[in-house]
């Protein structure tokens, strides 16, 4: 099935692929899992082998209305359901403080998400134009005992696997795209855990006004392409580390300062400073840039992470390795370098684990 979709629902702009149903705004969050088709829910059942015999410590996690296997887990994984996903008290929706967007099941119902949005806000730019912002909240889990339930805060309009992983992350990095993430294990205190971090989202969304403050507080805040490129650097060595912690943490496997080091050492700067000429010019030419203002640098790096291409060679996988980076998450490592010299209202975390 295209998109990996098994059923959806959605409000507004029919998804690119043309599956789901269309559902008006303003659904609450047990109407919209209806519609989205989740009305189902997980099951641990026991595993028997061909003799009989009950495998013990371990169930398979299946759906309950016609049994589909989702995968095979351990005897402390407590499921957590697709009504979980719809935590927001009814009134918070019926005051239009966050309203579901899409929500729907993927891989034959192996990973679920649901998507509400705040309000729409405004920013306007130094250069006079009026830039709409899309700000979301993403719960998503999956039923194969692979992946914990996460969530947290995107720009991203989930409708199918390729923009949840875009969303969320994908693989070990599950979560790590989300902004004041939280994640919930297959545990018996996830409903307890889930229910706080509803509860900060909500305050969040009734806190809105201060992020879009902090936005225009970057718009209103100059920024020339030589300010862009020290950002950049001090960005990029944020997330990776300097340049000499690659030859130190190789001389620390016992590499010492052998000729490999150096090129080593040669191609991660040079890597480096590919990265940060990228991010200046996205500053001044992706779409919607001035290169004028903080705000034209946020959307530098948020341009870059969406749409720029990663590296997969040996050699950015193996200097990813020793400095423990991660291009995950310099959408908010960004967003607090740009702030920090600011009178803007910082951003809150959720402390959930």
């Amino acid at each position: 099935m295209p998109a990996a979709v098994e059923t959806m629902a959605y409000v507004g702009e029919v998804p690119w692929h043309g599956l789901g149903v269309d559902v008006p705004p303003g659904l609450t969050g047990d109407a919209f899992l209806q519609a989205a088709g989740l009305d189902w829910t997980v099951e641990l059942r026991p595993i028997y082998l061909e003799d009989g015999r009950e495998v013990e410590g371990f169930k398979a996690s299946t759906r309950s209305t016609d049994g589909t296997v989702f995968g095979v887990v351990g005897s402390r994984f407590v499921p957590i359901q697709n009504a979980d996903l719809f935590g927001l008290p009814d009134e918070v929706v019926r005051r239009g403080l966050m309203t579901y967007q899409t929500a729907g099941s993927l891989q034959d119902g192996r990973t679920v998400w649901a998507l509400a949005s705040f309000p729409g806000a405004e920013v306007r730019t130094r250069g006079g134009r009026t830039d709409e912002l899309e700000r979301h909240v993403l719960w998503a889990a999956g039923h194969d005992g692979g992946r914990s339930l996460v969530g947290g805060l995107t720009t991203v309009r989930v409708v199918c696997q390729n923009t949840l992983d875009a969303a969320a992350g994908s693989g070990s990095s599950w979560g790590q795209n989300l902004q004041n993430r939280f994640r919930v294990k297959h545990t018996k205190s996830a409903g307890d855990r889930l229910k706080e971090a509803n509860r900060v989202l909500v305050a969040l969304a009734e806190q809105a006004e201060r992020e879009t403050a902090m936005y225009q507080a970057l718009a209103d805040a100059p920024m020339t392409r030589a300010e862009m490129d020290a950002f950049s650097a001090e960005l990029l060595d944020s997330l990776y580390g300097p340049i000499e912690l690659v030859g130190d943490r190789a001389r620390m496997d016992g590499k010492a300062d052998t000729p490999e080091v150096t090129r080593l050492i040669e191609r991660a700067r040079a890597r480096r400073e590919r990265q940060r000429v990228e991010l200046g010019n996205a500053f001044e030419d992706s779409p919607g840039a001035e290169g004028a203002s903080r705000w034209d640098a946020y959307n530098a790096v948020t341009y870059r992470e969406d749409h720029g291409k990663r590296s997969k060679s040996a050699e950015t996988r193996f200097e990813s390795a020793l400095l423990s980076g991660g291009i995950y998450t310099h959408k908010g490592i960004a967003l607090d370098l740009l702030t920090r010299e600011l009178d803007a209202p910082s951003r809150e975390l959720v402390a959930v684990r």
